[in-house]
């Protein structure tokens, strides 16, 4: 499995491939997407067993919801789903030509760079600044009179 750290958690996704290697995945939030880096020699698949708190891929309903994959910036027809019964993973098998570099995952959704607790902290902070600016009015830096 490739260990992929999200904002200081480690989570690690299995995956297979045939003709090449997986030099890397990288999680991008602001648009959804599971990046990975490969190196290919020949034809290839990949598959991935993704965790479902990484990425997923729902309906407004909250039924599943097929992945979009781009090969290289190309759009890939039908990344095929494998296993659709694990409650907990998705399993998706993408097929890349000779020579690729990036096979890119779009779903709905994925795990937030951020930790709960990096967004309650800032919260607090922007709170306490609000509080402050209402007690003293302004801040004036000048000399009080």
């Amino acid at each position: 499995p490739f260990d992929l750290t999200v904002g200081g958690q480690t989570h690690p996704i299995e995956y297979m491939i045939t003709g090449g290697s997986v030099e890397n995945m990288t999680i991008h939030g602001e648009n959804q997407t599971l990046g990975v880096t490969i190196n290919s020699m020949s034809n290839g698949t990949l598959a991935l067993r993704l965790p479902r708190e990484v990425i997923d891929s729902q309906t407004v309903e909250g039924s599943d919801a097929d992945f979009a994959a781009f090969i290289d910036n190309a759009e890939y027809e039908e990344p095929g789903e494998i296993e659709p019964e694990a409650t907990d993973t998705r399993t998706l098998l993408i097929g890349f030509p000779a020579g690729a570099g990036s096979v890119d995952v779009i779903g709905t959704s994925v795990i937030p760079e951020f930790s709960t607790i990096a967004v309650i902290v800032l919260a607090v902070a922007i709170v306490g600044i609000i509080i402050a600016t209402a007690r003293h009015g302004r801040f004036n830096f000048g000399p009080r009179m």
